[in-house]
């Protein structure tokens, strides 16, 4: 028995496609008794036309990081080396350093990556 997202798919496929039709599941205004949209049922016939197949395909990974696994031990020295400085001042100089344009926040996501604080003077 399928389940969830592919039992849903089946069940609009097979009325649509001519297949033996469910009952319960009419051939025109279906996708308002289970709130489905008709991009997706047309995106469920054309994979079904052209894999065969349901099953959603895998995540793309998202883009590469632009401080990578091999710049931590520059990055934990350059942390090290200015204890004070904002994200800001950390993007700065990784960037005059780099020849990058990284942001602060991408700065800010490496150094959280890497479990690393950033200590304030006492003053602030």
């Amino acid at each position: 028995m399928l389940l969830g997202y592919e039992c849903l798919c089946s069940r609009f496929t097979r009325a649509g496609a001519g297949g033996p039709r469910p009952r319960h599941v009419p051939r025109s205004g279906g996708h308002h008794t289970f709130q489905v949209s008709l991009a997706s049922l047309k995106r469920w016939h054309a994979a079904r036309r052209d894999t065969g197949a349901f099953a959603p395909k895998p995540p793309s990974g998202g883009p590469e990081p632009k401080v990578t696994s091999a710049d931590d031990a520059e990055l934990q020295a350059h942390v090290a080396a200015f204890p004070d400085a904002s994200l800001a001042e950390h993007a700065e100089r990784w960037n005059a350093v780099h020849g990058s344009t990284i942001s602060q926040w991408t700065i800010g996501r490496a150094i959280r990556r890497l479990g690393l604080t950033r200590k304030k003077p006492s003053g602030q």
